[in-house]
């Protein structure tokens, strides 16, 4: 009798060691491409509100599953079997995403070509009957870089309230003069996090570019004789292309996306330099001043 009291407590005392042990790591089994493998996972949090889907780190790269994630963010999904590729949009932003490719390609609807396609380290997933993607799609989609998406404990935050257009952003004020080809602007230039910003209107039409906005998508459009650039509220990433060639330049991430300030669309001012084709001496900019030359 004393045998088998002792066996029980035992027993007793190693389960109670084993479960604690095994909840702290927060893994669960998963089925990827139809192998049973162990994941680390966190909850998806989507502007504040669970979607009751869950994100799985498989060797290095954070996956979520691509239909939950998607239409939460407000995309339509479409499927075409034939080129096995999925294509996500929301009126303003489209991705098209392959399943045999690690290659996804982001851009804006309406656009004339397409942004370069990027690399994120894993090609589609088939985990547990469901397809998952690298979040970093997701982050591209946004257009707010690390903003969009952060880990904390054992949740997976995306946030697409990370920009708004119509704040008033902390900049340091008057910092700068601007000349645009020896005439001085009445705007002043402005310091954000460390990008220097100078309003987009009144030196694109110094420069001979002509400036439209279309309100619905929130961008702004500038068209000269050599090339076209789309503006994006925000996004810290920029496309042109030339006016006499098919698609579009590799986007290029200025640091800053525009801000509205005093009703004045603000933009950086390295965008001025990628039009006038990253010329010596096209954007100088020193303590006090910044000089544009075409």
């Amino acid at each position: 009798m004393k045998r088998i009291i002792v066996l029980v407590l035992a027993l007793t005392t190693l389960l109670c060691v084993a479960v604690p042990a095994f909840a702290a790591e927060r893994s669960s089994g998963i089925i990827v491409d139809g192998k049973t493998e162990r994941a680390t996972s966190y909850e998806i949090i989507v502007d504040g509100k669970s979607t009751r889907a869950m994100a799985v780190a498989e060797e290095g790269t954070v996956m979520v599953p691509m239909k939950a994630v998607a239409k939460a963010l407000g995309y339509k999904i479409s499927y075409n079997a034939s080129e096995r590729a999925y294509h996500l949009e929301n009126g303003k932003r489209a991705c098209d995403i392959f399943l045999n490719s690690s290659v996804y390609a982001v851009y804006s609807v309406g656009c004339i070509g397409m942004a370069a396609p990027a690399d994120l380290g894993s090609k589609p997933l088939l985990i547990s009957g469901t397809v998952h993607v690298p979040v970093k799609l997701f982050q591209a989609l946004l257009g707010n870089g690390d903003k969009a998406v952060k880990i904390e404990g054992e949740c997976l935050y995306i946030n697409t309230k990370s920009h708004d257009d119509d704040r008033e952003p902390d900049v340091k004020p008057g910092q700068y003069t601007i000349r645009v080809d020896g005439k001085k602007l009445k705007e002043k230039g402005y310091m954000k996090e460390g990008t220097v910003m100078v309003p987009l209107k009144s030196v694109a039409r110094a420069l001979g570019y002509r400036v439209s906005y279309n309100s619905s998508a929130k961008r702004y459009q500038l068209k000269g004789k050599l090339n076209v650039c789309s503006v994006e509220f925000g996004s810290s990433i920029y496309t042109m292309h030339s006016t006499n060639a098919i698609g579009m330049s590799a986007p290029t991430d200025l640091g800053s996306e525009p801000m509205r300030l005093n009703k004045v669309t603000y933009v950086p001012a390295e965008l001025f330099r990628m039009l006038l084709g990253n010329a010596e001496g096209a954007v100088t900019i020193s303590d006090k001043r910044i000089d544009i030359e075409k």
